[in-house]
């Protein structure tokens, strides 16, 4: 009888571990797939290339693809960024830069318990031009790359991020660089938790 007791007591056990073990493989399966979002923020320029312009906005589109059960990702990011001039300390009248860029991001997810980090570095191409008003400029197309990282938040079962990037554009001369600093909402991928940085 006892040896009944402990036969059946392991079954329990291992019945228990399996089907948690399922569970959160299910979990994992049901967070992966295709995400879309959203993101904006702040854009530091940053370097010789953006001397005489201020702080300024960068605001972009991302999709990506989020295996299930590995810690690498994909994501296209589509930006667009503007930094008006500093008309206090240049001669330059009113107008901005517009850079206008896609970049496609390799993503690592890093293991946390409490938040969801991650990294992402990125080759892509952007699109420069510096708008002066009463000027006539054209714009230049020039390789571009991309280093950063971000945390993911669920806020109120909403998959949002905390993004922070290095971007730079291979310009001839003064390198033309900015710092954008983003938070996004994140949609897809099976559930409202789903992120391409998330990984639980």
């Amino acid at each position: 009888m006892v040896r009944l007791r402990m036969i059946a007591s392991a079954a329990a056990l291992g019945l228990a571990a399996m089907t948690s073990t399922a569970g959160a493989q299910d979990s994992e399966m049901a967070r992966s797939g295709v995400q879309f979002g959203v993101m904006g923020g702040v854009a530091f320029p940053t370097g010789d290339g953006t001397d005489g312009v201020s702080t300024g906005y960068n605001i972009a589109g991302v999709l990506g693809f989020n295996p299930a059960m590995f810690p690498f990702g994909m994501r296209l990011d589509a930006a667009y960024t503007s930094l008006p001039f500093d008309t206090d300390n240049t001669d330059i009248g009113d107008g901005d830069v517009k850079i206008i860029g896609a970049w496609l991001n390799a993503i690592l997810k890093l293991p946390a318990s409490s938040i969801s980090p991650y990294l992402l570095a990125a080759p892509g191409f952007a699109n420069f031009k510096a708008d002066v008003e009463n000027v006539d400029s054209e714009s230049e197309t020039k390789f571009a790359a991309q280093f950063g990282g971000g945390i993911m938040l669920n806020l109120s079962g909403l998959a949002t991020n905390l993004e922070a990037k290095y971007v730079t554009l291979f310009t001839e001369g003064e390198r033309l660089a900015y710092i954008p600093i983003t938070l996004g909402i994140m949609f897809g991928g099976g559930g409202s938790s789903t992120s391409m940085g998330s990984r639980k």
